[in-house]
């Protein structure tokens, strides 16, 4: 269209021949990998032999040959793994070209059975006795050379670790405090430099920039208390609670402002405080 003015008119002569610009193409290819297992407890079975159809819509794979499933199948013999590949335009493609069979895994003979481990940073005797920091004392060995089980062996480790300021988190203590108030940092139960646990950003801040309220105390009663007891002062207001208790023997979570008052359970009977593991205010 060529003209002096705002307007022009093509005529029909002056338009060119038509030109394909496109056209719909041929569809391309649908392609899945179709795996086929087995177990057998003899010889190295036959690959398959037989016509499935592969459903690449559904993912389904029907008459699948005699003998072979398209998954996994339980059991303990050897399994064996046969493939084979379904490549058409339509929903559905046939395979019936397999592959040789492979082993894909077999059990083995049991093994002798070994020790669990850990590493552990405390001198060992040539008894295998651990000795713990607090004069604790723990012997390691195969279940069938170690002492019988006697519970009263457990309670006297147990008011032992109590003596020595080492406590037991349990469910019901759990997440109750900050390891300063534990005692922890006093005994390389934590470090502030490295290392992940939950937990970590608040314990550190509280050693470099907060301040602790509260502290772990060895004291002794004339029974033995529940876990999370309540302690009060003569004037019934709560100064602490009880972590762990064994044979009248407690170790409490107390507050700073009120270790130095008499302490006693709701009923008025009292704590005799052995030693503090904090300065009192």
């Amino acid at each position: 269209a060529i003209s002096n003015s705002s307007q022009v008119s093509i005529s029909s002569s002056s338009w060119s021949s038509p030109i394909k610009m496109v056209e719909d193409g041929i569809d391309g290819l649908n392609q899945a990998t179709i795996f086929l297992y087995k177990r057998v407890s003899g010889e190295e079975p036959y690959k398959p032999s037989g016509t499935a159809t592969y459903n690449f819509t559904t993912g389904i794979l029907t008459n699948i040959p005699s003998g072979w499933t398209d998954y996994i199948p339980d059991g303990s013999n050897t399994c064996y793994v046969s493939t084979g590949a379904a490549i058409g335009r339509s929903s559905t493609a046939t395979i019936s070209e397999w592959s040789d069979v492979t082993k894909l895994v077999e059990n083995g003979l049991d093994g002798t059975d070994g020790y669990n481990q850990a590493t552990l940073n405390f001198p060992i005797d040539q008894e295998n006795n651990i000795h713990l920091p607090h004069s604790g004392c723990l012997n390691i060995a195969p279940k069938e050379q170690l002492p019988i089980y006697q519970p009263e062996y457990e309670q006297r480790w147990q008011q032992h670790e109590i003596q020595s300021g080492y406590l037991w988190i349990s469910a019901k203590t759990s997440g109750a405090w900050v390891a300063q108030m534990l005692n922890q940092h006093n005994i390389g139960a934590i470090h502030f430099r490295k290392g992940c646990y939950v937990g970590q950003e608040i314990i550190a801040r509280t050693q470099y920039l907060g301040q602790v309220k509260r502290g772990l105390a060895i004291a002794k009663h004339s029974k033995t208390l529940n876990t999370n007891s309540k302690i009060y002062n003569q004037q019934q207001e709560e100064a602490g609670e009880i972590i762990n208790s064994c044979n009248n023997w407690h170790l409490l979570v107390l507050k700073h402002s009120m270790a130095k008052e008499p302490l006693q359970d709701e009923e008025g009977n009292a704590f005799i405080v052995h030693h503090f593991f904090f300065e009192q205010e």
